[in-house]
């Protein structure tokens, strides 16, 4: 996809891959197409974006407070029959759309703060919930950034369960 014609979508997450400059962005609604809709019933696909304006880079459907409560859907109905899937799709983002993701030195590496952020919460605590979990990269984040990474999922799903990679 080129500018110009990305310009007309009034709202969404691309990514620059290495070569766009020569075959253009990848733009949220063809993520959702390739990596979610595509999925059969019963497949799990779990997600990570540790990447600027990540909130709802596939754009599912519900996104979930740190307490576990879901904020609600953040698309219309007729959307979300566009969305639907019967796959179990879950997403951590670097941050919500509005947000900036940042980048960090560890151990004399560059890697992304909501990456470092995640292995560092399941290293110091393997099992743990999926609010536990959102809760705790938070955490470890608002220590020195100002990002909140987001937790989206393709159905309603209940935080508490043990979240499972």
């Amino acid at each position: 996809m080129k500018l110009m014609d990305l310009m007309k979508i009034p709202s969404c997450t691309v990514i620059y891959p290495v070569d766009y400059k020569k075959a253009g962005f990848i733009v949220d609604d063809e993520m959702h197409r390739i990596m979610v809709k595509s999925l059969p019933a019963g497949c799990r696909l779990t997600a990570i974006f540790d990447s600027c304006h990540s909130g709802t880079a596939l754009d599912l459907p519900y996104i979930y407070h740190s307490n576990g409560r879901l904020k609600g859907s953040h698309i219309t109905p007729r959307a979300l029959a566009e969305k639907a899937t019967n796959a179990d799709v879950i997403s951590f983002s670097g941050c919500r759309d509005d947000q900036n993701s940042a980048d960090t030195t560890q151990g004399g590496m560059a890697v992304g703060a909501m990456s470092y952020a995640f292995v560092t919460s399941l290293t110091r605590k393997p099992v743990q919930s999926y609010q536990e979990l959102l809760k705790s990269i938070r955490d470890i984040l608002k220590q020195n950034y100002q990002q909140k990474p987001q937790l989206s999922s393709s159905h309603p799903i209940d935080t508490s369960l043990r979240f499972i990679l």
